[in-house]
Parts: C-alpha cells; structure tokens; sequence
C-alpha cells in the first residue's frame, strides 16, 4: 500500500509539473519558434520550385496520461526531471510534404539554422519500422532565455510525405483492432502496404521529375 501512495504521489507531482504555466509556455515557445521556422523553409523552397512543397504544419504538447505511460512503459523515475532528460517527444510538430526528396531538403535547413541544435535524427524512411512505419525523426534542441539564463528545450519534428502521413494515419486507426484479429497477419499487410507507399513516392518523385524535364524543354 505504501509502494502505491508514493508512486501516486510521485504522479502527482509529474502531473503538477507539467501543469505549470511556465512549464507549458516554454513548450509552446519551442512549438512557435520551429513552425515559424518551418513556414519562412516553405516559403523559400515555394520560391524557388514554383510548386507546393509542404501540404501541411501541426502540432501537439504530449498529456499528461502519455508521459506517465510512457515512463511506466521504458522503466523511468517518475518525474518531471526524468521526463524532460529521457523522453524526446514531450513537444512535437509534424510537417507533411508533398515528394521524399523536400523531405531531406526541409531537414537539412533545419540542421543549418544557428539557433537550433540537434541531438538525434532517425531516418524511418531509409530503415521504416518492422510495421512499415516511414518518417524522418529529427530531435532538436530550442534555446530559451529567461533573464540572463538559457535553457534549451528539446521537440521533435517529424518529416514525412503525404502518402506516408495518410498510411500512418490508417495504421493508427487499425491498432485498436489488432488484439482481436490475426495480428502477425495484420502486421504483414501493414508491411505490405508500406513498401506500396514506398513505390508510390518513387513514382510520383520519378513522375514530377519527368514533367520538370519536358517543360524546359518547350
């Protein structure tokens, strides 16, 4: 019983934690400053391809719920402190683009941007998941000054395309379904579907190349 009342009272702490304002608009500054620096990306990249490049830009500040599980789930402290240091994702943008190769362009300015500072990138795209799931994970560090102090705030950005998006979206609404079907079947067909979206990409990116050709040479 008391192992329970000290890990409720550690929850409680996490949750008073997060729940500060201060806390919460550090977070929010981090989420702003990126997508700033992801729409001033698009615009340039707008300019200078004539064509769309990102479809779209959201966000999202983990709850409370999905950090304490997730803690639970890797074996953490249970605090603030051990959330902040361990977890990545407390704070998170999702950018959605068009074709795989804006993908890695859009990731590359953001590594040169001088302000920010990255920590860790997966690539789900080269290496996807055993499920299938794509996407380009980029960790970065956003810094913030409060008085004559910074500190740095970590949020990831996700980067992936339009048919990736929608496949992980689907994959999402699957899950819930798994533990009452096959789910070594499931899996498979989601691997599947994920090396179609892979082709799909390939050939859209070959198919716009194609068009960008026949055009300069009109």
């Amino acid at each position: 019983m008391d192992g329970k009342n000290h890990m409720g009272k550690k929850a409680l702490a996490l949750k008073e934690c997060l729940d500060d304002a201060g806390v919460i608009l550090k977070n929010e500054y981090a989420i702003s400053l990126l997508m700033f620096k992801l729409k001033m990306i698009n615009i340039e990249l707008e300019q200078k391809y004539a064509r769309a490049v990102v479809r779209n830009i959201d966000s999202r500040i983990k709850s409370y719920d999905s950090i304490l599980k997730k803690l639970q789930r890797k074996s953490y402290d249970i605090s603030y402190a051990a959330a902040v240091e361990k977890l990545n994702d407390i704070a998170g943008i999702r950018a959605v683009c068009f074709f795989v190769d804006d993908v890695y362009e859009i990731a590359e300015y953001l590594k040169n941007q001088g302000d920010l500072i990255l920590l860790k990138e997966k690539d789900y795209i080269r290496e996807p998941k055993k499920n299938g799931y794509q996407s380009l994970h980029l960790i970065m560090q956003v810094p913030f000054f409060d008085r004559e102090k910074c500190t740095y705030i970590k949020i990831e950005v996700q980067l992936r395309t339009a048919i990736m998006d929608s496949w992980a979206e689907l994959d999402n609404q699957l899950c819930y379904k798994k533990d009452f079907l096959n789910t070594a079947y499931v899996e498979e067909e989601l691997k599947e579907y994920s090396a179609l979206v892979v082709k799909m990409d390939k050939q859209m990116l070959h198919l716009r190349r194609q068009i960008k050709e026949c055009k300069s040479k009109k």
